[in-house]
């Protein structure tokens, strides 16, 4: 699965989530399962944790650094590409109906 493929799962899975809260109950307690169910393939003993963003607490994930990438290499990526769940979701991703109120709110930095 190439990386356009893998963000468009993952936005089909927040969307779900949003929209079945059984679903997502389901997912935050057995996600390697829930993922397999959804036929999402993961390396064997590759463990999943997943979390839920409140108004109160926001993940921050850090990603692996590569093993292959100098520190010279990663100066020139760096301000690459991130997710921050504070900002709305692009157009083209299903949203539930009605829009969570977090979707439309303010940044917490901007209140």
């Amino acid at each position: 699965m190439n990386q356009d493929e893998q963000a468009k799962a993952l936005s089909q899975l927040i969307a779900k989530c949003w929209a079945d809260e059984g679903f997502k109950q389901q997912l935050l307690a057995d996600p390697v399962a829930t993922l397999k169910a959804q036929g999402l393939a993961l390396p064997a003993g590759q463990q999943v944790k997943v979390l839920e963003n409140t108004d109160q607490v926001v993940h921050l994930v850090i990603p692996a650094k590569p093993n292959d990438l100098s520190d010279e290499d990663l100066d020139q990526v760096s301000g690459g590409h991130f997710c921050f769940s504070l900002l709305p979701p692009p157009p083209w991703m299903p949203r539930p109906d009605p829009i969570p109120p977090y979707v439309t709110a303010p940044a917490p930095w901007k209140r």
